[in-house]
């Protein structure tokens, strides 16, 4: 066996652990927006003009990137104290509560329970990006820890343009 062909089988759980704990940053994307622009969101939420589902699809994304930018600076003394993996789990389970709250959202409070979704979901998802890239290169060894720290860039970029 040559020696690159040794290195990545070394080296294989750190990618396997990057590709997973790197699925994080697919929430971003993902969660970004464009249900709005759905015709039963619109008709279910009284949405009949498109003055104002401009202004509710402005508003849907504005508040999980305002989650988001609070939920990265929440992240930083908060996985110094109980460390990464803990950190990653508990603003993993702050997204499925935001989650939950934006899917159950009905009646005449539906849309305030979206926008307060939006923000527990954009606290949880800004988290887990400050904190995802910081717990795969402490768990990297150093001879790939540069190369598996740039691909959260790669997914960043790839996924959220998919």
């Amino acid at each position: 066996m040559d020696e690159i062909t040794e290195q990545l089988f070394k080296n294989i759980r750190v990618y396997w652990l990057a590709f997973v704990v790197y699925w994080g940053i697919i929430l971003f994307g993902y969660d970004t927006g464009g249900v709005v622009s759905l015709p039963y969101f619109q008709s279910h939420f009284g949405l009949n003009d498109q003055k104002h589902i401009n202004a509710v699809s402005s508003n849907v994304v504005s508040v999980l990137q305002a989650g988001a930018f609070f939920g990265s600076l929440g992240s930083a003394p908060l996985s110094a104290k109980i460390g990464r993996r803990p950190t990653l789990f508990v603003f993993t389970l702050v997204f499925v509560v935001g989650a939950i709250l934006t899917t159950v959202a009905e009646g005449s409070n539906g849309l305030a329970e979206i926008y307060s979704g939006r923000v527990i979901s954009g606290i949880g998802i800004g988290a887990i990006s400050a904190v995802a890239p910081a717990f795969v290169s402490e768990c990297a060894p150093k001879d790939v820890r540069g190369r598996i720290t740039g691909c959260f860039q790669i997914m960043a970029r790839v996924l959220m343009g998919v």
